[in-house]
């Protein structure tokens, strides 16, 4: 670690597979977090996740595998 870094999001979005999401604004900054959603789930505050995560069913989208780096 080169310097302290403190997260803007101290209390970061829980998701486990199934859990089923409100997927909002597309990520659109210089930091290279191309593909990432403010999603929110019941109970939550909203939280940024990775496509990769996120299955698009008929329903509604659900995180479809463990998102790495989030509980």
């Amino acid at each position: 670690m080169t310097k302290p870094h403190r997260s803007e999001y101290p209390e970061p979005i829980q998701l486990k597979k199934g859990d089923a999401l409100v997927i909002g604004e597309r990520y659109e900054g210089s930091e290279g977090w191309e593909d990432w959603f403010f999603c929110t789930t019941p109970g939550q505050a909203g939280g940024w996740v990775p496509k990769q995560v996120i299955e698009q069913s008929t329903e509604s989208p659900r995180v479809s595998r463990r998102p790495i780096g989030l509980s």
